[in-house]
């Protein structure tokens, strides 16, 4: 598991994406978040809105591309119970959203 100052620095470079307009979202997680009925925009808008304690776990990857996932859950605050779980992954100055999807429960149980 990523320290908290790593997390930080993951989370800054995926702000630094966004920025850039250098977040690819993969037709895997387009489909979750047109399953949600949100926008590209408001997906985005999440991952804007990460924390470093949102952060569940990290896990290799099974990509070529890409050394490590990263599984952000925050919780929907309008969905009582509703977690997302968003696996981010990255190559270069490119953030890749894996999967986007709800899950009900607490993921830390």
């Amino acid at each position: 598991m990523p320290s908290r100052s790593e997390t930080i620095a993951f989370l800054a470079r995926v702000s630094r994406a966004l920025a850039a307009d250098r977040v690819r979202i993969t037709w895997k997680a387009d489909d979750e978040i047109a399953d949600l009925g949100w926008s590209h925009a408001d997906a985005l808008d999440q991952l804007a809105a990460l924390l470093p304690d949102d952060l569940l776990n990290t896990e290799p990857s099974r990509h070529p591309d890409f050394a490590l996932i990263w599984i952000f859950c925050p919780a929907l605050p309008e969905e009582d119970g509703t977690f997302l779980w968003i696996r981010l992954a990255e190559r270069t100055d490119e953030t890749f959203v894996v999967s986007f999807h709800p899950a009900l429960g607490d993921p830390w149980r």
